[in-house]
C-alpha cells in the first residue's frame, strides 16, 4: 500500500508521517485499522458524520471537504475541494506507479457476469484482480484500484454509467488496454435521447491505450461503436470453440466474451475449457436455487427489457403438472422508454409463464397485458404480501423466476 506522506503529496497537501495505509474506505462499516477514510456526501448520509466512528476503529487519516469545521478525533485530516475527485486522483496516481494492465468492461447488460467469468479463466495463468461485486461507479471503482495488491499483471475493472461523461471519468483513472463491450440496450436510459446516444457515451472507454477489444454484435450495430473503435477487435455472439458450461444463451454470451480475451492473451482452448468447469452464475444473476422441490431462478440483481426477456426465454421447464410463476419488479431509470419496455416484457411473458406477480408502479402495463388476455396476474404494493402469496402458490415441481430492478431487492422473496 502507500504511505500517508505519499497520499498527502498526491493531494497537494503536506504531511511528514510515513505511516503505511492499510486500506481505503468510503463506508464507515468497511474501514480497517490503519486505513484512510474518504468522507463522501451522499443523498441520504454524509461521511463527515461518521468521523468519530472511523477514528474509534483506528483509521489514521480522513479526506474531508474544505468547509468541514469539526474535530479531527485524533486523525490526520486532508482538506480538499472535492472528496470524490480526490479519491479518483489518488487511484489514478497509484496506477501510474504499477505495471498492471487494465481490462475494462462496459455495456448495458452482462458486465458483472462477464467479469467473473474472465477472472476465473485468467487466474490459472496470470496474477489477476477484479472489481468486487458491483463496485463499478465513480465512487466505488477507485476502491477496487486502491485496495488491490498492486503487483497484478491484469486488473479487470467493470465500468458503469448513468449519464454521459461517467465512463470518461473512470478511464481517466484507469485507461484500459483491453476492452469488452457487452450488449448496448435500453438500460439506465433516463438521461439519453436514444440508444445511439448511449452507445456514444459507452465509447468513452476507448482511449489511446486501447490495443484490443471484444465487442458484442448488438453493440457493433451502432455507428458510434465501429467509428470509435480504432484498435484490433473481434465481434462476438455465443459461438464457442468448446462447449459452454451453461445452457442459457445469455450466460453463454458472457463466456464467449471472456474466452475471446483469453485467446488474445495466449491461453489455449484446452486451458480455458478446464477453467470453465469452475464457472457459475454470480449472486442474484440467474442463480438456480432448489427449495421445497421448487426451482427458484434468482435473477433479482437488476433488470431491463433485454435481460428480462432473456431470463424468460431461458427458464427451465417445470416438472410434469407444475407451473411457471414470474415475480417481476418494475424496471427503473428508463425514462421515456419505461412504458414500451414493460409492454415488451409482458408480451414475452404471455407465452412463457402461467402466473404473473408484479410490484412497482411502472409495472402496471404488464398487469394490463395479462388482464386483457385473462391470464392469472396480480399487482402488489406490499413486499410482505407478495412474499406470502408466492410461498402459498408455489408448489413442488414449479419454476419461479424472481427479477426486477435492484432497488426492489426481490431476492428477499426467496430468502
Amino acid at each position: 500500500m502507500y504511505s500517508l506522506r505519499k497520499i498527502a503529496n498526491w493531494l497537494g497537501a503536506e504531511c511528514d508521517r510515513y505511516l503505511p495505509i492499510a486500506s481505503v474506505a468510503i463506508d464507515s462499516r468497511e474501514v480497517e485499522k490503519g486505513g484512510i477514510f474518504f468522507a463522501l456526501r451522499g443523498e441520504k448520509v454524509d461521511g463527515h458524520d461518521f468521523l468519530a466512528e472511523v477514528a474509534s476503529k483506528g483509521v489514521f487519516a480522513a479526506v474531508v471537504e474544505k468547509g468541514y469545521r469539526g474535530e479531527n478525533f485524533g486523525m490526520v485530516l486532508f482538506y480538499v475541494d472535492d472528496v470524490v475527485g480526490a479519491l479518483q486522483e489518488i487511484a489514478r496516481r497509484a496506477l501510474l506507479e504499477r505495471k498492471t494492465k487494465i481490462i475494462g468492461i462496459t455495456g448495458s447488460i452482462g458486465k458483472t457476469t462477464t467479469k467473473e467469468f474472465l477472472y476465473e479463466i485468467l487466474k490459472s495463468k496470470f496474477r489477476v484482480q477484479k472489481t468486487f461485486g458491483n463496485r463499478n461507479s465513480q465512487r466505488t471503482l477507485p476502491l477496487a484500484i486502491l485496495n488491490a495488491k498492486g503487483d497484478e499483471e491484469f486488473l479487470i475493472l467493470e465500468m458503469s454509467m448513468t449519464e454521459k461523461g461517467n465512463i470518461k471519468n473512470l478511464v481517466r483513472m484507469a485507461p484500459p488496454e483491453i476492452i469488452i463491450l457487452t450488449p448496448i440496450v435500453t438500460c439506465h436510459a433516463k438521461y439519453f435521447q436514444n440508444l445511439e446516444a448511449i452507445a456514444e457515451a459507452k465509447m468513452e472507454i476507448f482511449t489511446a491505450t486501447a490495443e484490443f477489444a471484444v465487442i458484442h454484435e448488438k453493440s457493433a450495430g451502432f455507428a458510434a461503436v465501429m467509428e470509435g473503435c480504432t484498435c484490433e477487435h473481434v465481434i462476438y455472439h455465443q459461438d464457442l470453440e468448446f462447449p459452454s458450461p451453461f445452457s442459457e444463451s445469455h450466460l453463454t454470451e458472457n463466456v464467449t466474451a471472456a474466452v475471446e480475451v483469453g485467446k488474445y492473451l495466449g491461453l489455449t482452448i484446452e486451458e480455458m475449457a478446464l477453467s470453465s468447469k469452475r464457472l457459475k452464475p454470480f449472486e442474484h444473476r440467474f442463480e438456480k436455487r432448489q427449495l421445497r422441490g421448487i426451482t427458484f431462478i434468482d435473477d433479482a440483481y437488476n433488470a431491463n427489457s433485454t435481460s428480462m426477456i432473456a431470463a424468460l426465454q431461458n427458464l427451465p421447464k417445470p416438472k410434469e403438472g407444475g407451473k411457471t410463476i414470474a415475480v417481476l419488479g418494475s424496471m427503473g431509470e428508463l425514462g421515456k422508454y419505461s412504458f414500451v419496455s414493460h409492454l415488451e416484457v409482458a408480451k414475452e411473458a404471455l407465452s412463457r409463464v402461467d402466473i404473473l406477480y408484479c410490484i412497482g408502479e411502472e409495472a402496471k402495463p404488464m398487469v394490463e397485458v395479462f388482464e386483457k388476455k385473462e391470464m392469472p396476474v396480480r399487482f402488489f404494493t406490499c413486499y410482505d404480501e407478495l412474499k406470502k402469496v408466492v410461498h402459498q402458490t408455489a408448489q413442488d415441481g414449479d419454476v419461479v423466476l424472481v427479477k426486477g430492478s435492484n432497488f426492489h431487492k426481490l431476492w428477499k422473496v426467496i430468502d
